[in-house]
């Protein structure tokens, strides 16, 4: 009888371990609907007010991955706050300072849910229905992306047509870029995206990601990526994000005479022909760029020969038959005056 009980009582121990295993295991399993990551440097000033917008959603399964890239403010001290009161807050603290684009790439890899959404620390979601709306967008259409409008410099803005419908390869790429002036679709922020397209995105470049810093383009750099990749996507006019400018900024303070560094290694990155029409929008931003701040050129380190260089590039676009002549006279002008 005796040993009747002790067997008995063992067998109900076992039962509650492998219970409470398969919680636990549940729990860790888990994936959240939306993982929202957040990059920041310097930011106590919006933080706390940016992620209490993110923790007043409706959709409640949520995750908010914060990527500290070394704050010298109190930024991670408020991270921490808010995090003892909520569990979904995840911080990822880098080993140094590596700028936006690490800092969003290392938001991506933390990331478990089944969408992603970038939001800056100094922005946020119109309404706080935004995630559960554009969640329920993604299963209604069963899209890669859920594509929608910013406000954005004082103005609503929305970067793609065809609302409601769905948008299928090779249109997705061809549909963002489609004037030749300009960059039409080279926002980050202005996507719900699907988990695997964004690892895909990061795997794409992901030596020149975590090799060199860049400070210029970087929405770009992964606007790019995503479109190409993607299967479908859809377009919903419909207001989410509230963008804020700030002179603060992580690219501001990464020092804004690196951008030229930048143009060339949007060469190495963007070889393939399907780039020709972003990358005819791109040299003329960038060209206007240099043209209207020449106080760039002064950031520079001496042993830099920066005419060389712009005559080498002025030289490779030449040579391309898709560059507009006008893209080519006026970067020939911005290198003879400097």
């Amino acid at each position: 009888k005796e040993c009747f009980k002790f067997s008995f009582y063992k067998i109900f121990v076992l039962i509650l371990f492998f219970f409470y295993f398969h919680m636990e295991t549940k729990l860790l399993k888990h994936i959240p609907k939306v993982s929202v990551y957040m990059p920041i440097y310097n930011k106590s000033k919006y933080l706390k007010e940016s992620i209490k917008n993110l923790q007043s959603q409706t959709l409640k399964d949520i995750e908010i991955i914060a990527v500290n890239d070394c704050s010298t403010d109190n930024s991670l001290d408020i991270l921490n706050e808010l995090k003892k009161n909520d569990s979904r807050i995840k911080i990822v603290n880098n080993d140094k300072n590596r700028g936006l684009l690490y800092a969003r790439a290392m938001g991506i890899t933390h990331a478990k849910g089944e969408y992603l959404i970038n939001v800056d620390p100094d922005d946020s979601l119109k309404g706080n229905d935004a995630l559960e709306y554009l969640y329920n967008i993604a299963n209604q259409y069963k899209v890669d992306v859920v594509n929608f409008g910013v406000f954005k410099w004082g103005r609503y803005d929305i970067k793609c047509s065809n609302y409601n419908n769905i948008v299928r390869q090779p249109k997705i790429f061809e549909n963002a870029f489609t004037n030749q002036n300009n960059i039409n679709d080279y926002l980050i922020w202005n996507k719900l995206v699907k988990r695997n397209i964004m690892i895909k995105t990061y795997e794409a470049y992901k030596k020149e990601i975590n090799s060199e810093k860049w400070v210029y383009g970087e929405d770009t750099i992964y606007s790019i990526f995503i479109l190409q990749i993607a299967k479908s996507m859809v377009c919903v006019n419909k207001l989410i994000y509230i963008y804020k400018s700030n002179n603060d900024s992580i690219m501001s303070n990464q020092g804004s005479a690196l951008r030229i560094h930048d143009l060339f290694k949007y060469e190495r990155v963007l070889k393939n022909k399907k780039y020709r029409k972003y990358r005819i929008g791109h040299i003329k931003e960038f060209t206007k760029y240099l043209n209207n701040n020449r106080n760039l050129f002064s950031g520079l380190k001496s042993e830099f020969d920066i005419k060389n260089t712009l005559i080498n590039l002025l030289k490779t676009y030449s040579q391309y038959d898709y560059v507009p002549n006008d893209i080519i006279y006026n970067f020939a002008k911005l290198v003879v005056s400097y």
